[in-house]
């Protein structure tokens, strides 16, 4: 199977709603701004990034299908998002420049930290994400069983 990875559409909403679902995620803002995985014209991952101040990057989220999983999807859409974040965001800040560096800031879920370590991220404090980020998970019912991790990539060194 060939796996295409590009920006989102309108029809491929409802698709992407689902596998997000599935990890209790709605897609932040509109449909058009999500970067998506498909195999055979069917979304299997899809992803959101966001630069919200110059060579400043958050992963905002990020699911693979849940039939999916483990078959490299995930892994092909990080490496896409590390290597350019540019190319996978909507609305830039700046320009790519292959020399200089670049950080890209997500929380993952407990369960998925092991996979974000093999991408390059690495563990770093709350007090360390962009502001409007910080708080997320402050009020969340499902912190305790979620176990968020704020984790960073430096890239373009």
């Amino acid at each position: 199977m060939v796996a295409r990875i590009l920006f989102a559409e309108p029809h491929d909403e409802n698709e992407l709603s689902e596998i997000l679902m599935e990890y209790g995620m709605g897609f932040p803002g509109e449909i058009e701004e999500q970067v998506i995985v498909k195999e055979n014209e069917r979304v299997v991952a899809g992803a959101k990034i966001v630069e919200y101040e110059k060579r400043r990057f958050f992963l905002e989220v990020l699911g693979v299908k849940q039939d999916s999983l483990r078959q490299g999807i995930g892994r092909l859409l990080i490496t896409e998002i590390v290597r350019n974040p540019w190319k996978c965001c909507k609305n830039i800040l700046s320009q790519f420049k292959p020399q200089e560096s670049y950080h890209i800031t997500t929380v993952a879920r407990g369960y998925a930290t092991d996979f974000y370590i093999n991408m390059g991220f690495k563990p770093f404090s709350f007090l360390e994400l962009p502001e409007p980020y910080r708080e997320q998970c402050s009020d969340c019912p499902d912190k305790e069983d979620c176990e968020p991790i704020p984790m960073r990539y430096i890239g373009g060194i």
